[in-house]
């Protein structure tokens, strides 16, 4: 693909000046929050959920193989980032980049960064606490629209990327869910950047740079057969121009299990319990 730089579809409602703030828990239907003076913090356009408190948002990773047609698989790993400091909005902490920011380099310099975790749960971990607060049939529903948005964000650039029979990309996906669990998406980076700051983040990076390998087929070991449905973390969700859905009930296998890469891992393949932030 041609792709340098990022893909970035406006999110409706931030009128052009980059991602919404995010906010706090379930929606409250009690007026909370109305009525407020000159100079109080509004509402915010999409507020995000909490878990531990903290705002977070996604990194997916998306490998499309080409565009013409469009071929693109999702990889099931990824991880929440999570900011530093506990949510919360007054008139004077607006501008508090640790408690409305989860980016890295901004996280790693706060007081209460864990290096343990590097802010940061699995897609799994997140995973099973959604369906602890919001039941299986919602953290589902939330898992399928993700995949969705990546889906629909590719057809909409499909005609504008240059085509390369002989290229492929990785994009990372930045996704921020709303009080509803609604997905929304921040951005799309190409080339997204695969240095590791904990084990569990190495041990991801490591598993995605393994299955791109495999579903790239260098050595050509699948010879002329089609593309396979999956390919270790690897799920095609476009196959031939066509939405695929790898699992009828699920709606998207994000977030489930896959083969990890180092061998220690394959001996232990669940996922560590919820780490403290």
């Amino acid at each position: 693909m041609s792709g340098r730089g990022s893909l970035a579809p406006a999110v409706p409602g931030a009128g052009g000046r980059g991602s919404p703030a995010p906010g706090g828990r379930p929606p409250r239907r009690d007026g909370a929050g109305r009525g407020r003076g000159v100079g109080e913090p509004g509402p915010e356009p999409h507020p995000r959920p909490r878990a531990a408190g903290r705002k977070f948002d996604l990194r997916l990773y998306c490998l499309v193989l080409s565009f013409r047609p469009l071929n693109a698989y999702l990889h099931r790993g990824g991880f929440a980032r999570f900011a530093s400091d506990a949510y919360k909005v007054t008139r004077d902490n607006l501008g508090d980049l640790e408690t409305h920011l989860t980016n890295h380099a901004i996280t790693k310099n706060s007081d209460n960064y864990t290096s343990e975790t590097g802010n940061k749960w699995g897609v799994g971990q997140l995973k099973v606490y959604l369906m602890t607060e919001y039941g299986e049939e919602r953290t589902n529903a939330l898992f399928a629209d993700i995949q969705a948005v990546i889906v629909k964000s590719l057809q909409a650039c499909q005609e504008m990327i240059v085509q390369d029979r002989h290229c492929f990309e990785l994009y990372g996906y930045d996704i921020m869910v709303d009080e509803d669990l609604k997905a929304w998406l921040i951005e799309v980076n190409a080339q997204p950047a695969l240095s590791a700051d904990t084990a569990q983040d190495r041990e991801l990076k490591m598993t995605v740079v393994s299955d791109v390998l495999d579903t790239l087929d260098l050595e050509y070991a699948r010879g002329a057969a089609p593309l396979p449905a999956a390919v270790g973390g690897f799920d095609a969700i476009l196959a031939d121009d066509q939405p695929q859905r790898p699992h009828p009930r699920l709606g998207s296998m994000l977030g489930c299990a896959y083969p990890p890469y180092s061998q220690a891992a394959k001996e232990s393949p669940r996922e560590p319990p919820l780490p403290s932030l």
